[in-house]
């Protein structure tokens, strides 16, 4: 059974990827085939440049950056595993030392 702490990491793990899927990473893909980071921004709305339209010989393609948020989403997978590995060691311990200790009444 997990903990009120535990329950929390996850919940805030999940909430985290959520918005990181939400609001992805994107790049822009110019006619000479340069990429370069764009920034985040809605899934839905790539992040357009007001002078994107004013190039209208350069077709300049967006698009989400998969390698980018697939990384975020390991990090934030990674660290949730480091604190509830560290949360049930702690909560292990405080176990071991209630168990060693008897009550003085």
């Amino acid at each position: 059974m997990m903990t009120k702490h535990q329950k929390l990491v996850v919940a805030v793990g999940t909430f985290l990827i959520l918005v990181m899927g939400i609001f992805p990473p994107w790049t822009r893909t110019d006619r000479f085939h340069a990429r370069r980071s764009s920034g985040y921004a809605f899934l839905l709305q790539e992040p357009r440049r007001a002078v994107d339209d004013l190039l209208t010989n350069a077709p300049i393609v967006y698009s989400v950056d998969f390698s980018q948020l697939t990384l975020q989403w390991t990090l934030v997978l990674v660290m949730m595993g480091i604190i509830l590995l560290f949360e049930k060691m702690r909560r292990d311990a405080l176990e071991d030392r209630a168990t060693l200790r008897p009550h003085r009444t």
